[in-house]
C-alpha cells in the first residue's frame, strides 16, 4: 500500500480555517476531524458544523474520528455530513457491527480504533467489516503528545492479522507523528500517518508534509 499523510486539523487556527486548509491542501492526502465530547476523552473539540465546513473547503477525503462515548448514535450522521470514513473506538461502541452497517448505508466507510492499554485482539473479530484500523500512538484527547514506541507492536500485530484476511484494509497511526516516528510506524505496517502538531507548527508546511512522506517511504 502507498503511504499517505493525513492532516489533523486539531492544531490549526479555527479563526482562519479556510486559509489553514488551503495552506496544506496541495500536499495533504486526506484530513482527519477529531470529534471529542469531554467524556470519552478529557477534551472538547467540534462536531457536525466543522465537518460540514471542511467538506466545502477541500475535495480530499475526510475522516471523522469519533472520540465520543456514544458513537453508535452519531456515526451515520457524520457520514451523512460528508465524512468519507467514520472511525469509532472499540472501547466506546456497544454495537460495532450495527454501527459499521449504518455508516455504509449513510454513504461512508467504517473504521475502528484502539487506544493504548487496549489489547489489539479487541478489534480482530471486526476485520471482516471495516476498511481501516486506527492504532492510537498516544492517549486520545490532545494533540502534541509524545509518540509511544510500545504501540509499534500493536501496529505490527494488526497488520499481520489483516494480511491473513486477504482484505485491503488500511492501518493508520495517530499521535506524535513526525519524521522519526513516521518511519517507525511505516516500518511496523502503518500506511496512513496522521499528523497535526508537526505540520501546523512548521514554518514550511509543504516541506513538513514532504519530510513525513519521505521518512515513511524509507
Amino acid at each position: 500500500m502507498t503511504n499517505q499523510i493525513v492532516v489533523s486539523i486539531l492544531d490549526c487556527d479555527f479563526a482562519h480555517l479556510a486559509d489553514e486548509v488551503a495552506s496544506v491542501d496541495e500536499r495533504a492526502d486526506r484530513y482527519q476531524v477529531d470529534v471529542m465530547d469531554g467524556h470519552f476523552v478529557p477534551n472538547l473539540s467540534f462536531g457536525f458544523p466543522i465537518l460540514k465546513t471542511m467538506r466545502g473547503l477541500t475535495k480530499r477525503p475526510l475522516e471523522a474520528d469519533l472520540m465520543i462515548s456514544n458513537p453508535d448514535e452519531h456515526a451515520a450522521r457524520f457520514a451523512e455530513a460528508g465524512a468519507d470514513l467514520v472511525i469509532i473506538h472499540v472501547e466506546a461502541s456497544q454495537k460495532p457491527r450495527q454501527t459499521f452497517r449504518a455508516i455504509r448505508e449513510a454513504g461512508g466507510r467504517p473504521g475502528i480504533s484502539i487506544s493504548p492499554g487496549t489489547d489489539p485482539a479487541a478489534i480482530r473479530d471486526y476485520l471482516d467489516e471495516v476498511d481501516m484500523v486506527l492504532v492510537m500512538t498516544v492517549a486520545p484527547g490532545f494533540g502534541g503528545q509524545p509518540f509511544l514506541d510500545e504501540r509499534l507492536q500493536a501496529v505490527s500485530q494488526v497488520r499481520e492479522w489483516i494480511t491473513e484476511t486477504g482484505r485491503d484494509i488500511d492501518v493508520e497511526v495517530d499521535g506524535g507523528i513526525k519524521p522519526q516516528t513516521a518511519a517507525k510506524a511505516a516500518a511496523a505496517g502503518a500506511n496512513l500517518l496522521v499528523s497535526g502538531t508537526f505540520i501546523y507548527r512548521s514554518a514550511n508546511r509543504h516541506q513538513a508534509i514532504a519530510e513525513l512522506r519521505q521518512s515513511a517511504a524509507r
